[in-house]
């Protein structure tokens, strides 16, 4: 199998992925909470129902956001082998930094205009600390989506102990050290007599998609290959195994999670063997796969306060569609959120250029 040529930490598919991602959130949410008053919609058709086929894409498209997220920080930690301290400040800071900006001012005016009563200031505040899994009534507090933000820090603790575990025992080892606590855990949970719906708030339950995303950045990058004494078949072989794995999870029963998590880790690992943009796309397709890519995360963030401001003023679905509901929204939301996108990067490339410039300072 010939080994490809090195590669850009950024590719234009993965890219174009969360972007697409991001938009299958947006139609996930759509008919959901914050369009049918107290969870149901009276005369919603059958189609749109609550737990309606529409709405799993939404759980496959935070697994794709998540194993994409796990190959990023295993390059990261492989190449650059930061000390722990400064890897989590520095990955908190940004993923936080982003939340927050949006988070803070938009559940401050919620309070404001009582659209949130104040009696949800708490779970409000388990949400804003990225703690909402601590409690399912907290996801009543804000949007649904924000709530997954207590996932994002768990896979910033996690991948180090995977790529920890990979350097000193053999992937492979990793691998099946891995499955053995997601398992374990996972029969564990109800045998305790905690429902099963508590499984997505622990780190165990979505080390395996995350770890399937590791796995990828040794496809991805021959670098880190090279660094971790892998072969390309061996890395093929590692994420075919983890897709096993989830399937197998599946079939012995434990909901239809699984499923997303196997589908999700196998629509990533196609992108990124095919890579058909890389191969066969028009530099304007990369650029604008990138730029749907980077404003992936504002987009995720923006996307309910935005359409429930717009469903508050139109009065949606009653007096208009939620297609046009959609259509209106997305027009809104997609060009802020490659605006927010935009000052972020410009804003942290600032800061990144001062940083750089106190150091030749002191050298001087």
């Amino acid at each position: 199998m010939p080994e490809p040529r090195a590669a850009r930490s950024r590719q234009p598919d993965v890219e174009a992925l969360r972007g697409l991602a991001a938009l299958m959130v947006v139609a996930a949410h759509l008919p959901w909470y914050q369009y049918f008053p107290n969870g149901v919609w009276p005369s919603a058709p059958h189609w749109l129902a609550y737990r309606a086929p529409l709405l799993g894409i939404g759980g496959l498209a935070v697994v794709i956001f998540l194993v994409i997220s796990g190959a990023g920080l295993c390059r990261l930690l492989v190449l650059r082998a930061p000390k722990i301290g400064p890897y989590l400040r520095t990955r908190m800071g940004r993923l936080f930094g982003v939340f927050w900006t949006i988070a803070i001012p938009v559940l401050a005016v919620w309070f404001a205009v009582g659209w949130l009563p104040l009696r949800e200031a708490g779970s409000a505040t388990l949400v804003a600390l990225g703690l909402g899994f601590v409690s399912k009534a907290s996801e009543s507090a804000a949007f649904p989506s924000w709530w997954y933000m207590g996932i994002a820090w768990q896979v910033v603790l996690v991948v180090p102990l995977m790529v920890w575990g990979m350097r000193r025992f053999r992937p492979v080892v990793a691998l099946a050290a891995t499955a053995a606590v997601v398992m374990a855990s996972c029969y564990l949970v109800p045998l305790i007599g905690a429902p099963y719906d508590l499984e997505r708030a622990l780190i165990v339950g979505r080390a395996l998609e995350v770890l399937g995303g590791v796995f990828l950045a040794l496809e991805l990058w021959p670098e880190v290959r090279e660094r971790l004494g892998v072969s390309r078949r061996e890395a093929a072989l590692l994420v075919v195994g983890t897709i096993a794995l989830i399937a197998g999870m599946y079939v012995t029963g434990l909901g239809g999670r699984w499923l997303y998590r196997g589908a999700g880790l196998a629509l990533v690992a196609a992108a990124v063997y095919a890579r058909p943009l890389e191969r066969w796309g028009t530099a304007k397709l990369s650029a604008l796969a990138a730029t749907a890519g980077g404003a992936s995360f504002a987009l995720y963030l923006l996307h309910e306060p935005v359409m429930s401001v717009i469903r508050r003023a139109t009065g949606s679905p009653t007096h208009i569609s939620l297609f046009l509901l959609g259509l209106i929204s997305l027009v809104v939301v997609v060009p802020l959120a490659v605006l927010f996108s935009y000052a972020e990067r410009a804003w942290t490339g600032r800061a990144a250029a001062r940083a750089k410039s106190d150091v030749k300072g002191e050298a001087a």
